[in-house]
């Protein structure tokens, strides 16, 4: 099943829930939808919450693909991956080349510390 997302709005940020198998085609169909997010709602802040992805990450030469097509209109934005711990590796990657693209983003495994690094400097929606 290939990845799908929910995105919601919460106090001061979106949360974007990804279900499914994650792949790059995939990837690249979602970022329309949380542009358009992004855009309707006025908020540059992004929980990614990839806990429910089944299967595999992306590897190292898609999360570096995928980094380089992001659109320029999310800029400037603050987002945080929520994954569980034993995909710390391949989302450290996704990390390091998306901040190479001059996003800020960090990877959490905490929901909690998520969110409070999202809100830290206290711009809402």
């Amino acid at each position: 099943m290939p990845v799908s997302v929910e995105i919601r709005s919460e106090e001061g940020f979106l949360w974007v829930v990804y279900r499914g198998e994650e792949d790059l085609a995939g990837e690249m169909e979602i970022e329309a939808a949380l542009l358009k997010a992004v855009e309707e709602q006025g908020c540059k802040r992004i929980l990614h919450d990839c806990r429910f992805v089944v299967g595999p990450r992306l590897g190292t030469m898609d999360s570096f693909a995928a980094a380089a097509e992001y659109d320029r209109r999310f800029l400037p934005v603050r987002s945080a991956l929520l994954d569980h711990p034993e995909h710390y590796r391949e989302n450290r990657f996704w990390e390091t080349a998306v901040l190479n693209q001059g996003f800020t983003t960090r990877v959490f495994d905490d929901e909690e510390a998520a969110i409070a690094w999202l809100l830290d400097e206290g711009v809402a929606c």
